[in-house]
């Protein structure tokens, strides 16, 4: 992802885009979202580019991403695994999905390198309980069974089933 992290068809996108707005930085939440759909998660240097692009401060990006939740990935792994523990999905069971997903990606060294794994406060699918996100799919009325053939599928074959 390092070298062009936006493409010229991106920049393309963007600049059209940018036509709807009154300055360029409000293209930044757009262009966060284009990066982040791409390699599912947003480094340091995606950031710069980003920044670099719009014309703001690299500082500006930053901000942007640590302040909403969707784009936090820390350790930059290529697949985020966001598990609903609000108290809709607690009471349908989501802790024991919570801890059936770490205790198999602590025990799994072939998906450590690949997930970043976290709990979260709300994906707003409620009547769906227990609910999680993985990568950009979300995977509803979950159970400790479900979540472990789910992490047994991606393990073999590298995709989210």
């Amino acid at each position: 992802m390092e070298q062009g992290v936006l493409s010229n068809s991106d920049k393309e996108y963007l600049n059209n885009l940018a036509k709807f707005y009154e300055t360029r930085q409000s293209l930044l939440l757009p262009a966060l979202h284009l990066v982040y759909n791409k390699y599912n998660y947003i480094t340091k240097r995606a950031m710069e580019e980003i920044a670099e692009f719009l014309n703001i401060h690299p500082i500006k990006v930053f901000e942007a991403v640590s302040f909403y939740h969707y784009f936090h990935n820390p350790e930059n792994k290529p697949y985020k695994l966001k598990i609903c523990t609000n108290v809709p999905c607690l009471l349908k069971g989501a802790y024991n999905v919570y801890m059936t997903a770490k205790l198999y990606y602590t025990s799994s060294k072939n998906i450590q390198p690949l997930i970043f794994l976290e709990e979260y406060e709300c994906v707003a699918a409620c009547d769906k309980a227990p609910v999680a996100i993985f990568g950009n799919k979300y995977l509803y009325n979950l159970t400790e069974e479900k979540m472990q053939t789910i992490l047994q599928e991606f393990e073999k074959k590298g995709i989210i089933p």
